[in-house]
């Protein structure tokens, strides 16, 4: 029996109705923002509220940040504080980079980057890439002289025609997203908006998002979502920089610090979101939405999902999806920790897994996958996998899997183990492009789907 969902795919087609606004945009500049205003359809039948997420990755760079960049250099610019040629340098974890070395390659200005050493190869790969100059330094507290921004602050300084944006600092950052973010949030809900929740690092977006919503409607609950270890959740609770305990996966949110951009913003209240409720909803996400987002927009949605909690049914509540999971990678510290999260199969995650044993149950049975014998072929709450038609689209899938969420950090070696395990060659693996992988545990019964993309 068709679900609900998919009958009404079967009914609908793709929409043709092009907006009177619509018209050809002028470079990239014109292409920052005017981002969609998504319902999550499940969510929003399971909350009794309209969930809705503006989707920041369809930016031309890839995230919400496009935003900031464009008014941190549209600032400099306004001020003559540089000219044709201009070196633009930023202390970044990530997004904010992209999007400068974006607008820097339209404007033909050079990017420069100072990040902390504890951020991904893809990251830095990316920015390099896009034509940026990237420095790492050691991860020091925001305190000392020899921070990643003030790194960044230093460079500028010592060179003409150079400016440092200081995204953290620089209010030209929430006044982008005062003069944006608001205003299409605004009218896109008509006016009809009960709330607006996110986590933040800069402030920026929750900051210049909220003033605008809250001259527009003073009723409209804004609302600050942070991840373990930062100090903004206790902060807008009592007025007092303490941390919440521990760490989290993810980057580029929370704080230790009130930086300007958040200064004098109207906060009404503030959510507390670990670690588990984000990465649960970024698979929610994936395998009930269909949105392939990255932990910090995971963060954003289970907050929205927590917030309605205590709204009335059928309030309106506004978040962001800040950027597409495919640009994201877990770094090294954090990579058990997803892993562990993720209720991934053992065989992804368990170093003790018998592979060999496995293999020879399916070799000798001409199964897929095991659907019994418990103790053979799973521990900790996993029960079965029927994930894969036969053996070899299993190999394919985890051979074709390297995003983040596959948790295999070598895939190339990882392959190559299973191939020797299952005496297959290469020649086979050109056929798993599209795999699905589907597995149940005992404590989700929902399946999990992951594209091996």
């Amino acid at each position: 029996m068709l679900s609900k969902t998919i009958k009404y795919f079967a009914r609908h087609s793709l929409s043709t109705n092009v907006s009177s606004h619509a018209r050809i945009l002028e470079g990239f500049r014109e292409a920052i923002g005017n981002t969609p205003l998504i319902r999550l359809s499940k969510l929003s039948q399971e909350t009794g509220c309209n969930i809705l997420v503006k989707a920041e990755y369809l930016n031309p760079g890839g995230s919400i940040k496009d935003r900031a960049a464009f008014f941190l250099i549209k600032e400099a610019l306004d001020k003559n504080l540089i000219k044709t040629g201009a070196t633009i340098v930023e202390g970044t974890a990530g997004n904010t980079g992209i999007g400068l070395a974006h607008i820097c390659n339209a404007l033909g200005f050079k990017c420069v980057i100072f990040m902390p050493d504890n951020q991904s190869k893809e990251k830095i790969d990316i920015l390099r890439v896009l034509g940026a100059e990237v420095t790492t330094v050691p991860v020091v507290p925001i305190t000392d002289p020899n921070t990643y921004n003030h790194h960044a602050r230093r460079y500028a300084e010592q060179r003409e025609n150079a400016v440092w944006t200081n995204q953290f600092d620089n209010r030209a950052n929430r006044h982008g997203h005062y003069c944006t973010t608001g205003p299409e949030i605004w009218t896109q809900t008509n006016g009809k908006v009960n709330a607006f929740v996110m986590s933040t690092g800069t402030g920026g977006t929750l900051a210049g998002t909220s003033m605008y919503l809250k001259e527009k409607n003073s009723k409209i609950r804004t609302v600050l979502a942070d991840p373990p270890g930062s100090v903004l959740y206790n902060y807008i609770k009592s007025g007092k920089l303490d941390r919440t305990d521990g760490s989290s996966i993810t980057e580029g949110i929370g704080q230790g610090r009130i930086t300007q951009n958040l200064q004098d913003a109207p906060i009404d209240e503030s959510l507390f979101i670990n670690d588990q409720a984000t990465v649960n909803m970024v698979f929610k996400l994936l395998c009930e939405e269909g949105f392939f987002v990255g932990a910090s927009s995971g963060l954003n949605v289970a907050a929205a999902v927590e917030l309605s909690k205590s709204m009335p049914k059928g309030s309106t509540i506004v978040t962001t999806l800040c950027d597409n999971g495919q640009t994201v990678r877990v770094n090294e510290k954090n990579e058990h920790i997803f892993a562990e999260y993720s209720q991934w199969p053992p065989f992804l995650t368990d170093s003790t897994f018998d592979l060999t044993a496995w293999r020879k149950h399916c070799w000798v049975n001409q199964v897929s996958l095991p659907t019994q014998d418990p103790q053979l072929y799973y521990k900790k709450n996993y029960t079965s996998y029927p994930i894969c038609k036969d053996v070899i689209s299993l190999i394919n899938s985890i051979y074709n899997m390297k995003t983040n969420i596959a948790k295999v950090k070598y895939p190339e070696l990882f392959a190559q183990k299973i191939r020797k395990i299952f005496n297959y060659n290469n020649t086979l693996y050109a056929k798993a492009l599209e795999q699905v992988i589907l597995f149940t545990s005992r404590e989700n019964i929902k399946p999990l789907i992951l594209l091996s993309l």
